[in-house]
């Protein structure tokens, strides 16, 4: 049925018409979802169809090193690590931030180690995010401070 005066009805809601276009808004349930669509001319012409759409969720990053106000000292060996969890178990891939480009690229490896150069010196945001393999997606920041480890004191006998 190809008529911009189509009535089009998706389980049982009427959709609105711009053109030869329709939408509609229903509520979902997080996994398998029945859409039966009909389609019915004004010479009562009509035509049906039955789909099945899979509402998922996105990944949401649970932990992320190091911390939101971490210092980090030069030539010292720093984890960056993102944990995230996906209701659906399906599979993620990670990517790592340093002021906004891009140190690690798309990867299944949840975890990098960095040691900081003088050329780190001072304050950095550290982007950690997490996908799935449907593209939702979710990002977690943290700024850091590298500096010069402190001297310590001699001790005193």
């Amino acid at each position: 049925v190809d008529d911009s005066l189509t009535a089009d009805v998706v389980n049982g809601v009427l959709a609105a018409r711009t053109g030869t276009t329709f939408s509609v808004s229903l509520p979902l349930v997080y996994g398998p979802n029945t859409l039966a669509i009909q389609a019915t001319s004004p010479r009562a012409l009509a035509a049906t169809k039955t789909v099945t759409v899979t509402l998922g969720s996105i990944p949401t990053i649970q932990s992320i090193l190091p911390a939101d106000g971490q210092l980090l000292y030069l030539g010292r060996p720093v984890t960056l690590q993102v944990s995230a969890l996906d209701a659906e178990s399906d599979p993620r891939e990670y990517q790592f931030m340093l002021d906004d480009s891009v140190f690690r690229s798309w990867g299944p490896e949840n975890a990098l180690s960095l040691t900081p150069a003088a050329s780190d010196l001072g304050g950095h945001l550290l982007t950690n995010e997490a996908r799935d393999a449907y593209g939702g997606a979710d990002q977690r920041q943290a700024e850091v401070l590298v500096i010069r480890e402190p001297v310590q004191p001699p001790v005193q006998p």
